[in-house]
C-alpha cells in the first residue's frame, strides 16, 4: 500500500518479536523471532535521557519517535534493528495509529549495545 508518508521512510528496520514456548520439561523458553526484514519506517533524533519519572521509572536511554506505514505491523515490546544506523537497537514503547490513518507513530527508546 503506498502512502503519503512513503517518501519520508527513509530506513529500513528488521523488526523481531518476543515468544515464549514450552521447554518439554514443564519450563517456558523466551525467544526473539524476525517478524520483518526490512520494515520502512522513519526515526527522529534522539532525545537525552530523562530524569522525570515516567510510569513508575526512570528514563535511562535516548528515546526517539518512529513513524511506519498504517498498516504495518509493529507492536509495544518489539525489537527493531537498524543497520543503517551502525545497528541501532530500539525498543517499542507505544505505538499508535491515527484516525485518517496516513501513518503509525510510535516512541522506541535505544537499547545498550553489547
Amino acid at each position: 500500500m503506498t502512502t503519503s508518508i512513503d517518501r519520508f521512510l527513509n530506513l529500513r528496520a528488521q523488526v523481531s518479536r518476543r515468544t515464549s514456548a514450552a521447554d518439554g520439561e514443564g519450563g517456558v523458553t523466551s525467544a526473539l523471532t524476525v517478524v520483518a526484514e526490512a520494515l520502512p519506517c522513519m526515526l527522529t533524533d534522539p532525545v537525552p535521557p530523562k530524569r522525570a519519572e515516567e510510569h513508575g521509572q526512570y528514563v535511562s536511554q535516548p528515546q526517539r519517535v518512529i513513524y511506519t506505514q498504517p498498516d504495518a505491523d509493529v507492536r509495544a515490546g518489539d525489537i527493531l534493528v537498524v543497520a543503517a544506523l551502525g545497528g541501532l537497537r530500539v525498543e517499542v514503547e507505544t505505538i499508535t495509529r491515527h484516525s485518517w490513518a496516513a501513518y503509525r507513530k510510535g516512541l522506541v527508546i535505544e537499547q545498550e549495545q553489547g
